[in-house]
């Protein structure tokens, strides 16, 4: 990868991180503020969205490097769909 395209995912790849997270927060506070649901169960289905999300953005946006910028390119892209 380029110099110049590696500067480009860079920028592209700290957008992302941002939409991810902005999105599980959002996610996060949905769980969290429904109260139509018992607070224990509330606690358990947050846990878990946690714990799913972690995985998915460690699959995502773990190990930056210039062999892996094309693959999590593609990872990023599948995740704005």
């Amino acid at each position: 990868m380029k110099e110049s395209d590696w500067k480009k995912f860079k920028v592209i790849k700290e957008r992302a991180i941002e939409r991810f997270c902005t999105q599980a927060l959002d996610e996060f506070g949905e769980v969290i503020s429904n109260t139509d649901e018992h607070v224990h169960n509330r606690y358990l289905l947050l846990y878990k969205l946690v714990q799913n999300r972690d995985k998915e953005m460690s699959l995502i946006f773990d190990d930056h490097s210039r062999s892996n910028a094309p693959m999590q390119l593609t990872a990023i892209r599948e995740g704005s769909r």
